[in-house]
């Protein structure tokens, strides 16, 4: 909101004492100037006290002289509302710096003193501690070799000694170069075999090759004869179930009757990942299946039992 420059107390004793209108209940008072003119509110003698003119400007005469307050009073720029003005309401931005102040003039000089006199010399201190040996220094070049003597006397041949011992051997002189290679010699005979070693040990099953494509359908057989008609007979027959989970290469899997005798069975697995290698009755309760798989397909055994 911004400052406005009266105060609301003041404000509104000045529109309640100059309007001198009493509000009807539960309804407003309007007031609509004609184009272009304003409205006023006067003293007795005439003089205006309280004006709105044409273009909204708001004038309170008197206002200045009226009695002072200490509570400021703010408008909304946009609304026009009028109330207490909030915390920062008259805070403005800060100032610039003032200019600096001029120096002071110097005050008068008092008289110099005397020189005080020199102090005493101080005693010598103590002899500091030697410093370490420095660095040998370079040797110096050698000198020039003097001149050869001149040569003495030969002198007379001495009587020859007597045999010296023989002196102990001399040491082994360097070894030679070594000679040129001889030619190769004739091959040697083929020896015997050795014995056969150990077999190793037989190495890790490979992983299952993929199933191969299907083989062609074989041709029909011939129709067999009709076997002679047999008694009817009341059979009452039960399946049970043995499922699992394949692994990698070759799988047996077992159904097995808990009463009465295997009279067939069957086998399931993935299609699309197993291959049914064997299915059959493998005792008088049981049947067995055999599925290769690349792992981690379900499969099932299945035998039909009679009581």
């Amino acid at each position: 909101m911004s400052m406005f420059s009266v105060r609301r107390s003041s404000l509104a004793f000045t529109i309640a004492a100059t309007l001198g209108i009493q509000a009807v209940a539960a309804q407003d008072v309007n007031v609509t100037p004609a184009a272009g003119g304003g409205f006023a509110v006067n003293a007795s003698g005439g003089s205006p006290l309280f004006t709105v003119d044409a273009s909204g400007n708001l004038s309170i005469v008197h206002i200045g002289t009226a009695t002072a307050w200490t509570s400021p009073m703010c408008f909304d720029g946009a609304s026009g509302a009028v109330g207490p003005c909030s915390n920062g309401g008259l805070i403005g931005p800060t100032g610039p710096a003032g200019p600096t102040g001029a120096t002071g003039a110097t005050g008068p000089g008092g008289a110099v003193g005397p020189v005080g006199p020199t102090g005493a010399t101080g005693s010598i201190g103590a002899t500091g501690a030697t410093g370490a040996t420095g660095l040998a220094g370079a040797t110096g070049a050698t000198g020039a070799t003097g001149p050869a003597g001149v040569a003495g006397a030969t002198g007379a041949t001495g009587s020859s000694g007597a045999a010296g011992a023989t002196g102990p051997a001399g040491a082994t002189g360097a070894t030679g170069a070594t000679g040129l290679a001889g030619p190769a010699g004739a091959t040697g005979a083929t020896g015997a075999p050795g014995s056969t070693g150990p077999a190793g040990a037989t190495g890790p099953a490979g992983p299952a090759g993929a199933q191969g494509p299907a083989g062609p359908t074989g041709a029909t057989g011939a129709t067999g004869a009709t076997g002679a008609t047999g008694s009817i007979a009341s059979i009452s027959l039960t399946t049970y179930s043995n499922s699992g989970t394949t692994v990698a290469g070759g799988n047996t899997i077992v159904a097995t009757c808990l009463t009465g005798v295997a009279i067939s069975g069957g086998c399931k697995s993935d299609p699309a990942n197993d291959l049914i290698s064997s299915s059959f009755r493998s005792s008088a309760t049981t049947w067995t299946c055999g599925i290769g798989s690349s792992g981690g397909t379900q499969m099932q055994a299945e035998v039909y039992c009679s009581n």
